[in-house]
C-alpha cells in the first residue's frame, strides 16, 4: 500500500511541476508584444528593384500603440535592403512612389488634423515639403454634403521630371498645378469646374487624363495646352504612373497577412500605360 501511495505522489508532483512550467512560458494575452511588417510596397519606375514602408508597432489584444515607420530600399529578392529615412516616422501611411531614375520618392503622411503632407525625399535620406493640405474642417466645401471637390494627391510623372498636384482650389473645381521635380517651380496650370468627383492618372505621353468614376466622361490636361480638353475615357485609371505595384513587365506586389512581401505575375495589360 505505501509503494503504491508513494507512486501516486510522485506522479502527482511530476503533473505539478510540469504543469508549472508550461504556464510559465506561456504569453499572457494582456501583455504587450512587439509587432513588426511590411506595410506597403512599389516597384521603382524602372521596375529594377522595390521601395517599401516598414512598419513596427506594440500590439495587446486588438489595441496598438506607438506605431512608427521606416522607408528602406531592396532588391526584388529582398536583398540589399538598406534605410533611407534618417529616423522613424508617424503616419506615412498614404501613397508612396518610387521615382528612382530621376532620384527621389513622393512619400504621403496622414497628419493629426485630418490634413496631408506630400514630401520628396531623396535617396540620401534628405526631405523636402511638397505641399501640406488643409486640416479636415478646411476643405473647401467645408461642411456642405451637395459640394463636390476632387481628392488631393501629388502624382509624379512617368519620367520623374514632373510633379502633377492635382486639388480642389474651391468648392465645385479642380485645379491641376504641374511642378518641376528638380524645384518644385510651377511650369504650367490649369483649372476645371466640376460637378462629380474625378480620378487622376498620367499618360504615358506625358499629360494628365481626369476621369469620372463611372469612366463615361474625360479631359486631357496638358501642359502645352490652355484648357482641359474632353476625351474619349481610357481603357483604365490605374496604376497612375510607373511607380506602383506592378511592374512595367507585369510582376505584382502583394503584401501577405503576416505582413510579407509576395511577387506573382498578373502580365503586362495590367501595368502603366493601359490607358
Amino acid at each position: 500500500m505505501r509503494y503504491y501511495i508513494s507512486m501516486i505522489g510522485i506522479g502527482l508532483t511530476a503533473l505539478l511541476i510540469n504543469g508549472c512550467s508550461t504556464t510559465s512560458t506561456e504569453v499572457k494575452p494582456d501583455e504587450w508584444h512587439t509587432v513588426e511588417r511590411v506595410d506597403k510596397a512599389v516597384w521603382a519606375d524602372d521596375s529594377s528593384d522595390i521601395a517599401l514602408v516598414n512598419q513596427t508597432y506594440e500590439q495587446q489584444g486588438e489595441n496598438k500603440r506607438n506605431v512608427l515607420h521606416k522607408i528602406y530600399i531592396q532588391n526584388a529578392d529582398g536583398s540589399n535592403k538598406h534605410e533611407i529615412t534618417p529616423q522613424a516616422r508617424e503616419n506615412l501611411t498614404g501613397e508612396l512612389y518610387y521615382m528612382k531614375q530621376a532620384g527621389y520618392l513622393v512619400v504621403e503622411s496622414l497628419l493629426d488634423n485630418g490634413g496631408r503632407q506630400f514630401n520628396k525625399l531623396l535617396l540620401d535620406g534628405r526631405e523636402i515639403l511638397i505641399i501640406e493640405t488643409p486640416d479636415k474642417d478646411k476643405q473647401p466645401c467645408g461642411t456642405d454634403a451637395q459640394g463636390v471637390q476632387v481628392f488631393h494627391t501629388v502624382i509624379p510623372s512617368p519620367d520623374g521630371q514632373i510633379l502633377a498636384n492635382i486639388y480642389s482650389p474651391e468648392c465645385g473645381a479642380v485645379s491641376v498645378d504641374f511642378l518641376f521635380a528638380n524645384n518644385l517651380n510651377i511650369t504650367a496650370a490649369q483649372y476645371m469646374a466640376i460637378t462629380e468627383p474625378l480620378i487622376a492618372t498620367w499618360h504615358k505621353e506625358g499629360y494628365i487624363i481626369l476621369t469620372n468614376s463611372a469612366k463615361t466622361k474625360a479631359w486631357r490636361v496638358s501642359m502645352q495646352e490652355s484648357q482641359p480638353t474632353p476625351i474619349p475615357p481610357p481603357a483604365c485609371t490605374s496604376p497612375v504612373t510607373t511607380s506602383s505595384q506592378t511592374a512595367t513587365d507585369g510582376r505584382k506586389i502583394t503584401i501577405s497577412e503576416t505582413g510579407e512581401i509576395k511577387i506573382e505575375n498578373v502580365g503586362v495589360q495590367n501595368a502603366f500605360g493601359c490607358q
